[in-house]
């Protein structure tokens, strides 16, 4: 039928259905029949696979979550009228394909895994969701995952609290799920606590947290970065003098803010590909986020004049003086979303006012690092930099 109706469903009016689309056929839910409908609605950053009764207007969770806590983007697909395709991560298994049959009790099926590889749950720490009250204004409640050290195979000394790393996504409004990130593992089996904070702008926290990012990037997404090191030094959770923060592209934007709004927070910081000039962002950035800066940077109405200045004041290039952590810059030299120039220059600007920074270019490498070399290269550079700055 073409005739269009509205479905409520009761219980999940803190869940959104749709989130940000960043490819073209993304799905979130997926029709089977006339009857039921597969969604995979987020609250908080924790997803979930439900079938709605179209009928009734009822729901009932279907998927696994301890597989399928963390389902993004184009993840979700009809298979037949009592079967559906979903992609996810649970905190403790790699991201993988499944086969839900809904006739009548919901069977999963793993059809193929994103890895070969077992991970061990007794190995692996388990993401805690943070929900903290910011001190600053304006008031807000702010949300991330935290993992703290876990290594069965030792035990730090009785009373010594570890390090932090503060990961910041990019987007910028995308968000940080639950599921396993072996990334993630990777520090946290060496003794790092690992916070993934959802910085005011992140979907998967409805609309108001979404939207609350517009003509504020560069300054909520910080102050929000700067309220969660502080509280979990306050709360003993981590190590005071020890947050180190980090990010690639427009995460690598707020870890370069963050550093320069909040000098004396962070001990240290990694930058990928990041953005350090708004302007030159604007003028060579593609076209899907080519309204970047009219919808986030700036208000509506404002005229060109005052374009130019907000952007300046929002562009860490034009504040490096105010860093004092140790910056370590890693970029592509085939970047064309944020081109290499924004790191060299954010380099020399931090060398001439006398601070340390030390930039890596991988030049085969575009917008993030994916080549396998390069992974481990931004891996292995990164340790080194919290070794020398965090502990």
């Amino acid at each position: 039928s073409d005739e269009q109706s509205e479905v409520k469903v009761d219980g999940l009016d803190n869940a959104e259905f749709g989130g940000m689309r960043w490819y073209q056929g993304s799905h979130t839910y997926a029709p089977l029949s006339d009857r039921h409908l597969v969604a995979s609605p987020v609250a908080l950053g924790h997803s979930r696979v439900i079938l709605i009764n179209l009928e009734s207007s009822s729901w009932e969770d279907i998927g696994d979550a301890e597989r399928l806590s963390e389902v993004m983007l184009d993840s979700v697909a009809r298979l037949s009228d009592t079967a559906a395709l979903v992609i996810g991560s649970g905190e403790t298994t790699a991201k993988a394909l499944y086969r839900i049959d809904v006739q009548s009790s919901s069977q999963i099926t793993k059809l193929r895994g994103s890895t070969d590889d077992a991970f061990p749950e007794h190995f692996c720490s388990k993401p805690i969701l943070q929900s903290i009250h910011s001190k600053g204004e304006p008031k807000r409640e702010l949300y991330g995952f935290l993992w703290l050290p876990h290594n069965p195979n030792f035990q730090a000394p009785n009373g010594q609290l570890p390090p932090l790393i503060m990961t910041s996504h990019g987007g910028p409004t995308s968000y940080t799920g639950p599921g396993l990130n072996l990334r993630t593992q990777y520090f946290t089996s060496r003794g790092y606590a690992l916070l993934a904070f959802n910085y005011k702008g992140s979907c998967a926290h409805g609309r108001a947290y979404r939207e609350a990012l517009w003509g504020n990037w560069g300054l909520v997404d910080s102050d929000d970065a700067a309220e969660f090191a502080d509280n979990l030094v306050a709360t003993g959770q981590v190590k005071a003098g020890a947050v180190g923060i980090t990010g690639v592209s427009a995460g690598g934007y707020n870890t370069l803010r963050s550093l320069t709004r909040h000098p004396h927070t962070f001990a240290g910081g990694v930058c990928l590909s990041g953005v350090s000039d708004i302007k030159r962002l604007d003028d060579s950035t593609h076209k899907l986020e080519s309204d970047y800066t009219t919808h986030l940077v700036l208000v509506p109405g404002v005229d060109e004049s005052e374009k130019e200045r907000i952007c300046r004041e929002r562009s860490p290039l034009f504040e490096a003086h105010k860093i004092k952590a140790p910056l370590l810059l890693l970029h592509g030299g085939k970047d064309k979303i944020t081109p290499l120039d924004q790191a060299q220059k954010m380099a020399g600007a931090i060398e001439k006012a006398g601070g340390e920074v030390e930039l890596i270019i991988a030049p085969e490498e575009g917008h993030g690092f994916s080549q396998p070399k390069n992974v481990k290269l931004w891996l292995e550079e990164e340790e080194n930099w919290w070794r020398k700055t965090l502990l």
